[in-house]
């Protein structure tokens, strides 16, 4: 099954109060209950351009891929390129537990992914 998650996008961004940045981009408010309780079979390409511009990715990082009973796909298949950990961390969860004389090699490791 298919799905947009965009509370995992959001919360690895350190991003929270989702509802709040979906509003923040003219998405209206039924818009959003729908998107985030699953109960919207779609989203328009003006929301997922929105979302990426504010998120800096792409619609393949808001989407989320758990194969259903009667998948019959071969294991190279592409969609198992979007099978997600379920437990997405934040940054700032992650970074927490990191001591501080070690945060400058973080900090240059983001730099260079960011450079990239």
């Amino acid at each position: 099954m298919l799905k947009l998650n965009l509370e995992r996008a959001f919360k690895m961004r350190g991003m929270e109060n989702v509802s709040w940045h979906l509003v923040k981009l003219g998405i209206s408010r039924p818009t959003i209950s729908r998107l985030m309780n699953g109960e919207k079979s779609g989203v328009s390409y003006g929301h997922l351009e929105k979302i990426c511009g504010l998120l800096n990715c792409t619609p393949n990082d808001l989407f989320e891929w758990k194969p259903s009973a009667n998948a019959n796909l071969p294991e190279n298949h592409a969609l198992y390129a979007l099978r997600r950990n379920a437990s997405a961390r934040s940054l700032k969860e992650i970074a927490k537990d990191i001591p501080l004389e070690r945060m400058g090699e973080v900090e240059n490791l983001l730099s260079g992914l960011k450079n990239e």
